[in-house]
């Protein structure tokens, strides 16, 4: 049972060839499920943002968390160049994913109620956390 990335180095490595290896192609395509679907509840968070400058913020974040997605599932299949670490991409990712989860708790107030709704998009920054 010869294991492509050894359990030494299996902590440096990229998630997804982890998750692959592990668990095959269900696992490859429920890490780009948990992927898409984070970017899909980046996507509503701009949608409700109360001003078009949370708008804006939420989208360059949606952006950016597909480019690295992108860069980092196509480097591990060989689709894109291999260009580094990216250890200091999860450092900047998580305070743009709790200030998407700051634009978030600040919406609109549902019509006839006087207090703004509860905020379902919380746990962002955890899920991020997890996914990244």
């Amino acid at each position: 049972d010869k294991k492509f990335v050894p359990w030494k180095t299996a902590h440096n490595d990229f998630i997804f060839p982890i998750i692959a290896e592990e668990h095959g192609f269900r696992g490859s395509i429920l890490l780009i499920t948990a992927f898409a679907l984070l970017l899909v509840l980046c996507l509503f968070i701009g949608a409700y943002a109360r001003d078009p400058m949370g708008r804006l913020m939420v989208g360059g974040v949606v952006a950016l968390f597909f480019a690295h997605i992108f860069e980092s599932i196509g480097m591990c299949i060989f689709m894109m160049p291999i260009t580094g670490p990216k250890d200091s991409s999860f450092m900047t990712d998580m305070p743009w994913s709790t200030l998407t989860s700051t634009v978030g708790s600040k919406k609109y107030p549902l019509p006839g109620t006087a207090f703004p709704p509860v905020n379902i998009f919380a746990p962002l920054s955890v899920a991020s956390f997890i996914c990244a």
